[in-house]
């Protein structure tokens, strides 16, 4: 299974993350790809802006599945990001979508119904961002 996974920029703790899902061995069977949000950490939040980014990382992985990642950029704007989720979903109706499902929930990406509830999804986000 092919697995792309949104994170907010490219810095160290990206490179950390990257390096743990391609070396743990619960990850060995997915095909993971990584891509991000904004260019660098300074960068304006435009959902726009991310669902271009988003959709660019999808047409050259050709992923099963999209799991975002509920980070720092995510933080900055949710708004931006329920945005994103609502054009990517538009424009690849039957694309299978996870996120990272913090304690406190996210109204508003639960609202949208654009993302996978199934177990196999469940187990993929606990996987990816433990949990």
């Amino acid at each position: 299974m092919r697995v792309l996974v949104m994170y907010s920029w490219d810095d160290d703790i990206s490179e950390m993350r990257w390096h743990r899902n391609t070396s743990d061995p619960e990850l060995a069977h997915f095909e993971i790809a990584q891509c991000f949000a904004l260019p660098s950490e300074g960068a304006a939040v435009h959902g726009p802006s991310v669902a271009r980014r988003l959709a660019t990382a999808i047409e050259d992985f050709q992923p099963d599945v999209v799991l975002i990642h509920t980070g720092a950029a995510f933080r900055r704007s949710p708004s931006a990001f329920v945005e994103c989720v609502q054009l990517v979903k538009a424009k690849y109706a039957n694309l299978r979508l996870g996120y990272e499902r913090r304690s406190r929930g996210f109204p508003a990406f639960e609202e949208l119904n654009a993302f996978e509830t199934s177990p196999e999804i469940a187990d993929i986000e606990r996987r990816f961002f433990g949990g």
